[in-house]
């Protein structure tokens, strides 16, 4: 598989992260978005579990494509949610927090290090994805989906 990461860290991952994106950008706009998130960091959790767990690139791939499908969800999601729970004059900070998170979460990844030499990058799937589950878990159970522009007036 080693051989194979260019197709595993480009094609799989970035067409349908970059197609679901536009997508999940009209659906922000119909759908209840706290729970569709919450779903959305469980189902890119399981396919980080499931990841971990396979020894076929056939499968390894339509986990990376899964993941990129997820994660498209976040941003549109995320920014819809901050325009409705964030007075207007504080988004402009809560979205470059948002656009900030990726390039930080990349720096605090180098941590991981010690924990595959540790676990071994299966068991840090298992751990990270196990982690996302929970934390997927208490959002769907714990946050409640905000007015649609209950701040544009304020």
């Amino acid at each position: 598989m080693r051989s194979s990461y260019g197709l595993l860290a480009g094609p799989a991952f970035s067409i349908s992260n970059a197609c679901a994106g536009i997508w999940f950008g009209k659906v922000a706009d119909n759908t209840n978005r706290s729970k569709l998130l919450a779903f959305m960091a469980i189902a890119w959790s399981m396919t980080t579990i499931i990841t971990g767990s396979v020894n076929s690139l056939a499968v390894m791939a339509m986990m990376r494509f899964g993941l990129g499908l997820f994660q498209a969800a976040c941003e549109p999601l995320i920014f819809s949610l901050i325009n409705d729970t964030i007075p207007k004059d504080k988004v402009p900070f809560a979205n470059s927090i948002v656009k900030a998170a990726p390039y930080a979460g990349s720096a605090l990844s180098s941590l991981n290090v010690i924990a595959i030499a540790t676990l071994g990058w299966r068991g840090c799937c298992l751990g990270m994805g196990m982690t996302g589950i929970f934390v997927g878990l208490l959002a769907l159970l714990t946050t409640k989906e905000p007015t649609r522009g209950a701040l544009e007036a304020k």
